[in-house]
């Protein structure tokens, strides 16, 4: 009885938890505003550039990326960060569709509060299968000489390179 009281008292925090971090998206777009264009001075390495520069910066006078976005994707958030939600193919196509009409390469801060109301700045997480194509001899896989297999780390980097991945079939 007492354990059962016990899981249920950490699984109501971790549900509270998990609630006060889904609001992530609407914490960083109150930050959109902020977002400026930089050029860098002094940057000799990627780990010193986004201390130095949250949102990136350019070797040009006059840069022209979107500093919003460059802030977003060089977020990194701690491993023991929460996920708000489990997303699927259909949740992807929506995205897409609720995209704002509009939306450029250079202009994603005017856009921060109707793509944080989809999502966009929260910890997601997606289930899927990797699979690839590898080459057989006849005696090792059916016709045409081509067996599925489940994930299989690489060995090298070019084999990394040379397996291809079906999303969604």
């Amino acid at each position: 009885m007492r354990h059962a009281l016990l899981a249920s008292i950490g699984l109501a925090l971790q549900l509270l938890a998990t609630l006060a971090w889904a609001d992530r998206a609407h914490d960083l777009a109150t930050q959109a505003g902020n977002a400026q264009r930089r050029t860098c001075q002094n940057v000799p390495s990627l780990s010193t550039c986004h201390p130095q520069y949250p949102t990136g910066c350019s070797n040009s006078p006059n840069p022209q990326y979107d500093a919003y976005l460059n802030f977003l994707k060089n977020q990194t958030p701690v491993p023991t960060s929460s996920i708000s939600r489990y997303i699927i193919r259909a949740t992807i196509q929506s995205l897409d569709g609720n995209t704002p009409a509009g939306i450029t390469s250079r202009n994603h801060a005017q856009h921060a509060t109707p793509l944080a109301d989809v999502g966009e700045g929260n910890i997601v997480a997606m289930i899927g299968y990797l699979y690839f194509v590898q080459s057989g001899s006849a005696s090792t896989a059916p016709s045409p000489k081509v067996s599925r297999t489940a994930i299989r780390p690489a060995t090298s980097r070019s084999s990394a390179f040379s397996r291809r991945v079906s999303w969604w079939r």
